[in-house]
């Protein structure tokens, strides 16, 4: 299973989350395809944001799950309804540390998606 993933910069000041949220519930509703979106807070605040939504035939796969599962190995939280949540983590100081941050993140939304295509969201 392919699942798409992309990084957006929207910030977290002047409701710039919120509304990418809502694009995002939008497209994944019109796509019938699981969104997840993965973005370093343009702020500067040090803070790694994301946004999941799942439309209604997304196959067992919940976003507040999702989020959760994908920034727990980064100390962050997440969560949120079925079919729509966020979360942020906090980012380390260093490049490069940050890379490594991000890539876990995404690492576990691939594998929580994976694992969990095919069942009933509790």
């Amino acid at each position: 299973m392919v699942l798409p993933f992309a990084g957006v910069g929207v910030g977290d000041g002047g409701g710039g989350v919120k509304k990418a949220l809502e694009v995002i519930a939008v497209r994944a509703a019109e796509a019938h395809t699981p969104v997840f979106v993965l973005s370093e807070d343009a702020s500067g605040a040090g803070k790694l944001l994301c946004l999941a939504a799942v439309p209604a035939a997304g196959g067992g796969l919940c976003a507040g799950e999702w989020v959760a599962a994908a920034l727990a190995p980064v100390g962050g939280k997440g969560g949120g309804k079925a079919s729509l949540a966020q979360g942020q983590a906090p980012l380390p100081a260093s490049e490069e540390e940050k890379a490594a941050a991000r890539e876990a993140a995404v690492e576990a939304a691939r594998n929580h998606a994976a694992a969990h295509a095919k069942r009933l969201c509790s």
